[in-house]
């Protein structure tokens, strides 16, 4: 028997015409995969094709649907990306971070200053501080943990901090000038 089957009757559209299973299934998955203003439309364009025969809707909205999907699936690949090629987070602004870390009473400059994301939620930082007065292991402990303190209302929770004093040896890498106050 053509358009069904198990002794069922056909379902047939408003033009007379058999409804077949592909259409069905192409209209439950916009349904399941899109956003609520998705099904309200496939909802909206499934009753009027009931009553009117506008064919064109059917493809129009399908088209629309696979745009809307195709852009969200860039949006998350570009993210993902980011995240995956160690990016800088958009919502991380690095210089007010190491504004906020040379603000931080005893830092006098931060440099080589790397941030990236471990999961788009949490980000991680690196970087180099330079420090006026720390005699002891104590004073550069109790700076690494406020300088740590203070990350945390950026959203880094794990952070490496490379000290350096000022005056003393020539910073860790060449090229890089450990300052304070403006001076070498």
């Amino acid at each position: 028997r053509r358009g069904g089957g198990g002794g069922r009757a056909p379902v047939r559209g408003p033009s007379g015409g058999v409804v077949g299973m592909g259409r069905l299934a192409v209209v439950a998955a916009a349904v399941e995969a899109a956003p609520l203003g998705g099904q309200v439309a496939v909802l909206i364009v499934g009753a009027a094709m009931l009553f009117w025969s506008v064919p064109v809707l059917d493809p129009i909205l399908s088209i629309l649907i696979t745009l809307f999907v195709l852009w969200n699936v860039g949006k998350r690949v570009r993210e993902a990306l980011v995240i995956l090629l160690e990016g800088v987070p958009d919502t991380l602004p690095v210089a007010e971070v190491e504004e906020a870390l040379r603000a931080t009473p005893g830092v006098c400059d931060v440099h080589h200053t790397h941030v990236w994301s471990e999961d788009g939620l949490h980000h991680v930082l690196t970087t180099h501080a330079v420090v006026a007065n720390a005699d002891s292991y104590a004073d550069v402990a109790a700076l690494r943990r406020q300088l740590k303190e203070g990350l945390k209302r950026f959203g880094i929770l794990h952070s490496t901090i490379e000290f350096e004093s000022q005056g003393g040896p020539a910073c860790g890498d060449p090229g890089e000038r450990c300052r304070c106050g403006g001076r070498e």
